[in-house]
């Protein structure tokens, strides 16, 4: 079962180290700070870099996409950080991603664990520009949930090793936790290709070439792709309740997910949580629109303008009811 896999941690190479870590719901560790009292960037570089114990913290300071600075990502140097410290952080991942799946409402805090021989001021910076991406046709740019490693699978599954290697660029590795529990490396260009560093005689590696740290940072997809992340939420949730049901999750479970949000899509159900709950049934049974409890559940819904995921619940709990209620008289009449 997939909640019970036990994670082996990332695989790291001989580079500087940082954490990517999203702090939008809930920043880490757990006792955070008091951004009331943080004022400026400033003030919250210091907040962060205590409640790290003197890691140095790099902030992102971009309004493109406009948010809040406290709830950006931002970078935690690792590159004095002991093994525990590493561990802890890897394992941190494998709780929180625990306490989902078992329903608790945990964000996933610990975005990835990154290796470059960037400058970690570049390093910032070109994130900053990739979690915004660009499709043909679609004017401005939208944002991309990078931090969030559910979110950065799926881009990773959307499109090839090649495609994921040039958006990387002169990240070298960008280890994350996939559903599955397992830790991977997703590898930038500069990984094999000496081309991205301005000093890689005899294989030394030490900085990236200045022109080159925000080349590609950019993604550029198509409107194919640009639809599939516009419903990665809806498919997010339906693999969600795919694990908690016990079952793996591969890249054909991605596909039928897809499938399953664009039949939900077909019988007009509009937020993802009523897409996703639709696309897990659709994706037991592609015949569910047409039988109980979902083919009652689209028609109340419908008719009573209410969310799909509300009724599909009373439908239920009302269907549990009644069996306990029958199997009891049942019993009593026995007796």
């Amino acid at each position: 079962m997939t909640m019970c896999t036990q994670s082996e941690g990332p695989a790291l190479r001989g580079l500087p180290l940082y954490a990517l870590i999203d702090p939008y719901f809930l920043d880490y560790p757990e006792h955070g700070i008091d951004l009331a009292a943080c004022c400026s960037f400033d003030s919250l570089r210091a907040a962060r870099r205590s409640n790290w114990h003197g890691y140095e913290i790099y902030l992102a300071e971009g309004d493109d996409p406009v948010r809040e600075v406290s709830r950006l990502p931002y970078l935690v140097s690792l590159a004095d950080a002991e093994k525990s410290m590493i561990d802890t952080l890897a394992e941190a991942a494998v709780a929180e991603q625990r306490a989902f799946l078992a329903g608790d409402p945990q964000p996933y805090r610990i975005g990835a664990l990154i290796q470059t021989w960037m400058a970690p001021q570049d390093l910032i910076r070109r994130l900053e520009k990739m979690w915004a991406y660009s499709y043909k046709g679609g004017g401005h740019h939208r944002y991309l949930h990078i931090a969030d490693r559910r979110a950065f699978e799926t881009v990773v599954h959307l499109f090839d090793t090649q495609t994921i290697a040039r958006w990387l660029g002169p990240i070298a590795r960008w280890h994350y936790l996939g559903r599955d529990f397992d830790w991977r490396p997703a590898q930038g260009e500069a990984d094999s290709n000496d081309g991205w560093y301005v000093d890689a005689r005899f294989g030394m590696r030490r900085a990236v070439a200045p022109e080159r740290a925000m080349e590609g940072a950019v993604l550029q997809i198509g409107l194919r792709e640009h639809q599939r992340l516009r419903e990665g939420e809806a498919v997010s949730r339906a693999l969600t309740r795919w694990q908690r049901a016990g079952r793996d999750v591969d890249a054909q479970t991605y596909e039928l997910a897809w499938a399953g949000v664009q039949v939900a899509i077909r019988e007009g159900l509009v937020q993802p949580e009523d897409k996703g709950a639709f696309a897990y049934r659709w994706m037991i049974d592609p015949d569910c629109a047409g039988c109980p409890p979902v083919g009652p559940a689209l028609a109340r819904s419908r008719l009573e303008a209410r969310t799909f995921v509300s009724v599909l619940n009373e439908t239920e709990f009302r269907s549990i009811a009644e069996t306990h209620f029958d199997t009891a008289n049942h019993q009593s009449s026995a007796t």
